[in-house]
């Protein structure tokens, strides 16, 4: 690396201009997301702020700077204001969803992640219309639809759609769940909808100049995806193309995740370390041209760019590639080649063009991992340069000092400077990524320029890159098996909740420590601070010590439902379906992170059903279960005998339960099974075949509050429950059945008489659950009713006294669609 001495602030600041104006401009970036202040007012006080410098200059001139520094803070609000204009566009005057439309636009983007799994595009409309009435309204919706015609569209291409139905983006779920909805915003997407008829959408080759372009390299693009997966078995196949192309929607769920556990993400994307590799492989082969050096730095340049547009213009690429052409215009025009300079006028060129990247995951990742690694390295490089003259200078000492001590510095720098982003974002930190970065790196250069290769040879000599295509092939298995090999390790991954304010308090303290103590070189004490700072984050936080928690988990049309009391004892009663959008990383996995739950103590099934135990085999896998309870039925069931089989495989005790039978949970908090009878029993008061009607019902007592858990028994069981009589009495009662009309019995509600019903059900299930005359029982008696598919997950907490609803449900701030556009009194009695 270049020698990056230390140097006064002032002299830091003169040598490096763009730290403050890139850190000023994008503070305004990030003011602007929570403060709603008009563009038109921002750009008053920029002009205002600009004529007070200019007479400053004059009167105050020790303000100079600082008033430049105001203005650009300013100048960076109102940049994301005007972006905030221009694409958070409300698409339609009314409520969504809207009346049949027609679309006419153009395709940004497309996303094909295959595994008969929906395809889906972004597309930019110039207007829309309804029956004769054209809007011209510019905003972009996701589009979902058949992967037929998305393999049909490219990035450029017209497309027309008709009878079209726009509908808001889905918000969150369940909490701690990825908010897609401020996803999608943060990218200036601000609706969906899906076809329903294929037929009706026509495509046109692209019009302007600049979609001509795009398109013609999202078609160059197309074509070497066609080769990758030509050539390549499908998992490997989609490898390669996340990391030469960009394109990761294919990848396998279970690879993405053994490399999100190793610690490996970024290489899964297309970061700084592959525009590295590319630079290489560029600037060998330029090098045997007989050109002037400077000459062949424009040729670079270019070429990167074209690579940057050729993957889509990820962030990490679009930072690389600014970089890279920033540093070579310096050497050609023989200016400053400070690469922290050059790292921070890239980020200002950035935020200025799209400002909403300053959120974006991506964005943030890049530009912290490069400037921790300049940093630590700007500090290291005197005592590492010091060590190596007294180690000595023969060649096997520096294939050590350079082959595995600078990567090992660097490696730990991006670690423990992306740090706080991994712990936010992914709840965990991987130790062993220290020890595979040092091997995996080194492979992925390796796996780039193979790429390479293969994508030049399979046109120019098929026979040989097929050749080069199985080799790699063996490459990219063999990585595969280390990286799954690693994750097999115990405690591989460090796990963290999700952060509190009281969890960002002790991290910015602790990195502040360890901040200072590197710059005074005290390299142990640093460590030693970052260690016990992520400790006291993984601590169990005493906030909620004194209540019971209780969420009903929004799986859709299932049930699932999490209780932590207050000695930290967590129970599970079923655990929903498994399916798209349904999965454990959807539902139960970010409210185990929201409340902090590490292990399960007990896990009850009600009955064998997919909708109650769906996530069973998963959730054992990546969760301890002390202990798995059943009722045992009075007939042969699969999924029982499979669910049995699967938990002695994985030495998970079985517990058979059956009415009379109590589950203690602490000294406070107890279930009492009230359903079903032993077996036996069953079978001579004639209880059927039919499953619900088998159904483990639970009451817990907790502190005299109760719950009744009636799973999906019918009117069969509750009539056998109504014998329990007072003993049904209970503050709170899941809706049996998903509020199915076979169940919940007047009678029933009688005797349990609820302050509150909570219904479990899907949205616009085929089922037609929650019944209207179901809920119109709990409306007579003034029992007040709350549904997942309209409500997400319910959490209730009970401090002692009384319950209270949890509002988990992250706003989006400030950053909201704002009107487009007032259609006239006829105009909005016509789209009405």
């Amino acid at each position: 690396m270049q020698n990056l001495t230390s140097t006064s602030d002032f002299g830091a600041s003169a040598r490096r201009p763009f730290v403050w104006i890139t850190l000023s401009f994008a503070a305004g970036n990030g003011l602007a997301y929570y403060l709603p202040v008009t563009s038109f007012l921002l750009g008053a006080l920029v002009w205002g702020g600009l004529l007070v410098v200019i007479l400053s200059v004059f009167w105050f001139p020790r303000w100079v700077v600082h008033g430049l520094i105001m203005v650009l803070f300013l100048t960076g609000m109102l940049r994301f204001a005007l972006w905030r204009d221009a694409h958070l566009l409300q698409p339609f005057p009314g409520p969504l969803p809207s009346p049949p439309l027609t679309l006419l636009g153009v395709v940004k983007d497309v996303y094909r992640p295959g595994n008969n799994r929906l395809s889906r595009w972004v597309v930019e409309t110039h207007h829309l219309t309804l029956d004769t009435l054209q809007l011209p309204i510019r905003f972009r919706v996701l589009v979902y639809g058949p992967d037929s015609l998305a393999r049909r569209l490219y990035a450029g291409s017209q497309i027309r759609m008709e009878r079209v139905q726009l509908d808001s983006i889905p918000s969150p779920r369940n909490p701690g769940q990825f908010h897609y909805r401020r996803y999608l915003y943060l990218k200036g997407i601000v609706c969906q909808t899906r076809l329903q008829m294929p037929a009706s959408v026509a495509i046109d080759p692209p019009g302007s100049l600049r979609d001509q372009l795009q398109a013609s390299f999202s078609l160059l693009r197309a074509r070497l995806v066609r080769q990758f997966e030509t050539y390549f078995p499908r998992s490997r196949a989609e490898f390669m193309k996340a990391l030469i192309l960009g394109k990761r929607e294919g990848l396998d769920p279970e690879i993405r995740r053994n490399f999100q556990l190793a610690g490996l993400m970024h290489v899964l994307a297309i970061s700084g370390l592959h525009v590295g590799f590319v630079v290489v492989i560029f600037h060998t082969l330029l090098s045997f041209l007989p050109m002037y050096f400077k000459h062949r730095n424009i040729l670079l340049m270019g070429l990167l760019f074209g690579y940057m547009i050729l993957t889509g213009g990820l962030p990490p690429v679009v930072r690389a590639t600014l970089m890279a052409g920033l540093y070579l215009l310096a050497i050609n025009l023989e200016r400053n080649r400070d690469p922290m300079n050059i790292l921070f006028a890239t980020g200002f060129i950035i935020l200025f063009i799209a400002p909403n990247q300053l959120f974006w995951m991506g964005f943030q990742f890049s530009f912290l991992a490069v400037w921790s690694i300049l940093w630590v390295w700007e500090r290291f490089q005197p005592l590492y340069q010091q060590f190596r003259r007294k180690w000595g200078n023969s060649r096997w000492k520096r294939v050590v000092l350079e082959g595995i001590g600078v990567p090992f510095i660097i490696t730990v720098a991006a670690q423990l400077g992306t740090l706080p982003l991994t712990i936010l974002y992914f709840h965990h930190v991987s130790w062993i990524s220290l020890i595979l970065n040092l091997v995996v790196l080194p492979w992925i250069g390796l796996l780039v320029g193979l790429g390479f290769l293969f994508l030049a040879t399979s046109f120019l000599v098929p026979a040989f890159g097929e050749w080069v295509a199985g080799f790699t092939d063996r490459m990219v298995e063999w990585l595969f098996r280390v990286v799954q090999q690693a994750v097999q390790i115990p405690g591989v991954a460090v796990m963290f909740p999700d952060l509190t304010l009281s969890h960002l308090f002790i991290l910015a303290i602790g990195l502040a420590l360890a901040y200072w103590m590197l710059r005074s070189r005290r390299i142990h004490l640093a460590l030693g601070i970052i260690a016990l700072t992520l400790v006291m984050i993984r601590l169990p936080s005493g906030t909620n010590s004194h209540f019971l928690e209780l969420v009903a988990v929004d799986v859709g049309q299932g049930d699932a439902l999490v209780m932590r009391t207050p000695g930290g004892r967590v129970a599970v009663i079923d655990v929903g379906p498994s399916g798209r959008g349904s999965n454990l990383e959807f539902t139960l996995q970010p409210v185990f992170h929201t409340l902090n739950i590490r292990r399960i103590h007990h896990l009850f099934i009600s009955h064998p059903h997919w909708d109650h135990m769906g996530n069973m085999f998963q959730l054992v896998e990546r969760i301890p279960v002390d202990s798995v309870y059943l009722a045992a039925l009075p007939f042969a069931y699969r999924w029982q005998d499979s669910l049995v089989r699967f938990l002695e495989k994985r030495q998970v005790p079985v517990r058979w339960i059956h009415a009379g039978d109590r589950v203690w949970i602490d000294d406070q908090t107890r279930f009492y099974v009230l359903w079903p009878l032993p077996p036996e029993q069953r079978e001579i008061l004639g209880a059927g075949r039919n499953l619900n009607n088998h159904s483990l019902v639970l009451l817990l007592n907790f502190r005299g509050q109760r719950i009744l858990f009636p799973g999906d028994a019918e009117e069969e069981a509750e009539r056998f429950l109504l014998l329990w009589r007072q003993l049904l009495r209970a503050e709170i009662f899941k809706v049996p059945h998903h509020g199915s009309n076979t169940s919940s019995l007047p009678e029933l509600l009688d005797f349990v008489n609820p302050q509150l019903a909570i219904v479990s059900v899907g949205k616009r299930n085929r089922f037609g659950h929650p019944s209207p005359e179901v809920l119109s029982r709990f409306h007579r008696r003034d029992i007040p009713v709350k549904r997942t598919d309209r409500d997400g997950a319910i959490w209730l907490r009970f401090s002692g006294k009384e319950w209270k609803p949890v509002f988990w449900k992250k706003s989006l701030r400030f950053l909201k669609v704002w009107p487009a556009w007032k259609p006239a009194a006829g105009e909005m009695a016509r789209l009405e």
